[in-house]
């Protein structure tokens, strides 16, 4: 299933209105939770755009259409939502947002019915909306999202917990379609510094035009993991590990990346790896030979020093031999009284 299931990877925004900050998430991480509202499109098919589980629609400027969207309540009690749409942003990493100016973009084009509507327990309600794309609409794809807002409920006397679920938002106005992208964000890391198999890399992939394209993205001429597509406003990550080689060193990381098969682009990165285990492994073999060496040594020169001290005795004793041998003769030769 596609990341944008639910409103470009389904935007579940658990926001706390406190002054407390981190310590009131914290807090709302820790309460019961209940099932937001989802909002899809109704009268979709499989064969639409991610399964006909985005709200995508084809109009010209100045043109007025009416659309519905389902919502549905998982949870065993009945909720009350706000409904409105909003345009997406992006970060470099490609991570979506609901951008904070209600009136940009599609955020301005769409109108609901009722904008706060009950949902019974695990039960769905259809409503509608209208569209009014612009009569300055520029060609090209906009992108956006609907939202279901759940009332806030209270987790302490200084927080509230609201959630957001919000499903994605497509418009195209015919006209000039400019195919623009950038590589942006090489960023690398070894799956294990001590035993360094891979060098796992990601790129990310900003469509600067006002159409969507089909990316082809290589790193090291191996075909990356990611989006087979890339939205207008966007950014995909793109992912690939590169072998190692098991001795370490430089290691040479090239990406290249097409659009709808143009001119490519391309961004290179070199990495220096030093494989710690291996090197540990070197250094403790390395001083265990040198003290072996050390060690032998010394035990040699004992060794030496023994042997000399033996044939000093030895000569010595050979000496005292000969002397006393000498003193026997002469000895011998004197008359006996």
């Amino acid at each position: 299933m596609s990341r944008w299931r639910r409103a470009a990877a389904l935007i579940t925004a658990a926001f706390c209105l406190s002054s407390f900050g981190s310590t009131a998430v914290a807090a709302a991480a820790g309460s019961p939770d209940v099932p937001a509202v989802d909002i899809v499109p109704v009268g979709t098919t499989h064969q639409d755009p991610n399964q006909g589980l985005w709200f995508v629609l084809r109009m010209t400027p100045g043109a007025v259409v009416h659309g519905k969207a389902s919502l549905i309540n998982p949870a065993n009690v009945a909720q009350t939502v706000t409904v409105f749409a909003r345009e997406l942003d992006f970060n470099d990493t490609g991570t979506p947002a609901l951008s904070s100016d209600p009136t940009a973009g599609i955020g301005s084009w769409v109108s609901f019915d009722h904008q706060s509507v009950t949902v019974p327990a695990q039960q769905r309600v259809v409503i509608g909306y209208t569209v009014h794309a612009p009569s300055d609409a520029e060609p090209g794809d906009h992108t956006g999202v609907l939202v279901a807002q759940s009332s806030p409920v209270a987790i302490s006397a200084h927080l509230q917990l609201v959630k957001r679920i919000a499903t994605r938002f497509y418009v195209t106005v015919p006209g000039k379609a400019v195919v623009g992208y950038a590589l942006r964000e090489l960023q690398t890391h070894l799956d294990n510094r001590l035993w360094p198999g891979n060098e796992q890399a990601q790129v990310s992939v900003v469509n600067t035009g006002n159409i969507r394209f089909v990316p082809a993205v290589f790193v090291n001429g191996k075909p990356a993991v990611g989006s087979h597509l890339v939205l207008t406003r966007s950014v995909e990550v793109y992912r690939s590990a590169v072998h190692v080689p098991w001795y370490g060193g430089p290691v040479h990381i090239r990406v290249t990346a097409t659009a709808n098969g143009g001119l490519p682009q391309t961004v290179t990165k070199t990495v220096w790896v030093v494989p710690w285990g291996l090197l540990a492994i070197v250094l403790v073999a390395a001083a265990l030979l040198v003290h072996a060496w050390v060690f032998g040594r010394r035990r040699w020169r004992r060794y030496q020093a023994e042997q000399a001290a033996m044939r000093a005795q030895l000569a010595e004793l050979h000496l005292l031999r000969q002397r006393t041998g000498e003193h026997d003769e002469a000895q011998s030769h004197i008359p006996s009284p």
